[in-house]
């Protein structure tokens, strides 16, 4: 049997590849046993660790990262502490049980939670006197927080944007969504708990895993980053707001390699949302109350200046 003949000239390997990624879109366990056979082992290929709560600019430091180094991996993770980990994928796995058989499916495979497992393991069980590579961030965190509901609508909401837009007008659909976000993230903030919260990432996350207190001394506001250190890692935490302007400095200091431009990587103004986004912008309101929490923690306060919170405050009140 001449398998490329009669497959319009695919090879064997080509059609089992293609049936792989079939099953593997409709079996979350599958998927999860196929993306961990093809991930390197960490311990021996190095990675910088690209890890942050979400929607602060990883994406795009990740792919700048991936450009400019030469050799070496990147790895994008948001959690690696084993408990946060299996919360996240019982998550998900709930929500691919409910659209099965689906093709929406695919969109509750969690690739970060599969290789931060693995690379959790890694850190965890590392021999004494191994140092990882750390590239974290921080962000206005209303900002954060509006940009992740953003990303979160089909995971968390069940609301696919794609299908709103043929049914609805731009602006109904912001007016509801704004419903949306005062209801889940302003009223309510147990959501935070799957997306993660930016006020508490640190503590939850950082450090425990490496030892790194990023609150322990103060960060230099008018240059946009500083690097940490500990027993095992190297820290290296970028303000998104100043990414353009000392990415290519802070790389060269951390890393070694110089990045020529960040690249923009999921971004909300290449989303099909991309509209809506910008119309919920200008319609929401936020109460003081929500704002004088996000804006007097002692997250914002260290690495914002009072000028640069009165000017995010300024957006959304």
């Amino acid at each position: 049997m001449v398998v490329s003949a009669a497959a319009g000239g695919q090879s064997l390997s080509q059609l089992l590849g293609r049936a792989v990624n079939g099953v593997a879109r409709r079996s979350f366990l599958f998927a999860k046993a196929h993306y961990k056979l093809g991930l390197s082992n960490p311990s021996r290929t190095n990675p910088v660790i690209v890890y942050s709560v979400g929607k602060v600019g990883s994406s795009s430091v990740a792919a700048t990262l991936e450009v400019t180094l030469k050799g070496r991996n990147v790895a994008h993770v948001h959690w690696l502490r084993a408990e946060q980990l299996r919360a996240d994928e019982a998550y998900y796995k709930r929500r691919a049980r409910d659209y099965w058989g689906k093709r929406q499916m695919s969109r509750f495979m969690p690739r970060y939670v599969w290789l931060g497992q693995q690379l959790g393991h890694a850190v965890k069980s590392a021999t004494p006197g191994t140092v990882w590579d750390v590239v974290t961030l921080v962000r206005d965190p209303v900002a954060r927080n509006v940009s992740s509901f953003f990303q979160d609508l089909e995971l968390m909401f069940d609301f696919w944007p794609a299908q709103e837009l043929k049914a609805r007008p731009v602006d109904e659909i912001a007016a509801r969504l704004v419903e949306m976000f005062l209801d889940s993230y302003v009223a309510d903030g147990s959501l935070l708990e799957i997306g993660g919260d930016p006020l508490t990432w640190f503590d939850a996350e950082l450090k425990p895993v490496f030892g790194v207190d990023v609150f322990a001394k103060p960060f230099p506001v008018s240059r946009g980053y500083d690097t940490y250190s500990s027993a095992n890692a190297r820290v290296l935490l970028l303000r998104l707001e100043d990414l353009d302007r000392v990415a290519s400095t802070a790389f060269a200091e951390f890393l070694g390699a110089t990045a020529e431009k960040v690249v923009q990587s999921n971004d909300a103004a290449g989303k099909v949302y991309s509209a809506v986004y910008s119309r919920f912008k200008r319609l929401l309101a936020l109460p003081s109350e929500y704002l004088d929490r996000m804006y007097c923690s002692s997250y914002s306060k260290h690495f914002y200046s009072e000028q640069e919170l009165a000017r995010f405050r300024s957006r959304w009140e």
